[in-house]
Parts: structure tokens; sequence; C-alpha cells
């Protein structure tokens, strides 16, 4: 399979939001580069960032694959899940990396959106909280609390269900051909 464009990204997102979760994401969707500077933090980002689902100005979920902290993290700000800003001030990103693994790139993206919906519907939408964990289990989708560091590789290793990812991918490519591609 060829790279993953910015255009299939977004329809993969609407597709998966609307027909898995019931929700039609409108938010802002993208790949960044896999060493980039975060405006929100003014850190870099090293070349194992992941994802992240941003909701406002003061509050994101940032998904790292970093073997420098000895396990998987996240930058958080305070959050007040009764202050809901707009779906469409909400940013996914995705790091560019993942354009060449398909399914690889459907796990981060639905562990992304899950953040999303479970925001969304007022719930508690952070890695490690009971909500978001069973909801990743319930989909198949992994969990950076279910990672373990391989020390040969120096590398996390994530729990990706690679079956339930190729249901999802043959999910979606049935729609787009039912679609006409479009």
């Amino acid at each position: 399979m060829s790279k993953i464009s910015e255009q299939d990204l977004e329809k993969r997102t609407e597709f998966f939001s609307k027909h898995l979760f019931g929700i039609k994401y409108t938010g802002e969707i993208s790949f960044v580069p896999s060493t980039f500077h975060d405006d929100y933090t003014g850190d870099e980002k090293n070349e194992n960032y992941l994802g992240a689902f941003l909701h406002h100005e003061n509050s994101w979920d940032v998904d790292f694959d970093d073997e420098d902290y000895g396990v998987p993290h996240e930058y958080e700000d305070e959050i007040n899940l009764d202050s809901k800003s707009n779906i469409e001030d909400c940013v996914i990103e995705i790091n560019d990396k993942l354009a060449d693994d398909v399914l690889r790139l459907n796990d981060v993206l639905l562990h992304e959106l899950i953040h999303f919906v479970l925001w969304y519907q007022g719930l508690d939408h952070m890695d490690g909280a009971k909500q978001f964990e069973d909801t990743l289990k319930k989909y198949g989708i992994s969990s950076n609390y279910r990672a373990k560091f391989n020390k040969q590789k120096r590398k996390w290793e994530f729990d990706v269900d690679i079956e339930q990812m190729k249901v999802y991918e043959d999910m979606y490519q049935n729609y787009i051909n039912n679609m006409g591609g479009n």
C-alpha cells in the first residue's frame, strides 16, 4: 500500500468517528513531522511522538513512545470536563512516520478518537483512566499503559491487535469502494 495522504487521513477520521463511534469528528486532523516545535508546551517533540488529541488551548493529551523516560508518558494540563469548546476547535495530530504503516496508523488514529469521543461525552478521557482503558479494550485498540519495553530493540512495543486493525481497514476500504473512491 502507498503512503497515506492528508486527504485520506481526513476520510479515515470521518469514517471511523461516524461509523464506529457515532459522532462525526469535524475538528482538524493532520500529520506532523516526527520532530517539531510544540506551540503548546514550547518543547521539541521527539521522533517517538505518536499522536495527540487537543481540545482547547490549555489542555492536551500527548502520547509518546519514549524510551528515555522508562514508561510511556503524556504531558497533561489541568482539564475541566465541564468546559466544552466546539468540536471544530479540536485537533488530532498524527506522526507522519505512521503514514507508511496503515495498520499502526489506524491504531493510533482510533486511540486519539477515543480521547475525543470520551471528551465529547464528558467522560474521563485521559490515558490510564478506567473508562478510557475499558473503551480501548472494547475496540481492540492499543494502550500506552499496556505497552512493554523491549530491551534488545530499545523500543516500546504496544499491544496492537493486528487482526482487529485489518478488520477496521477492510471496513474502511469497503466504504471507500462503495463510494467510488470519493
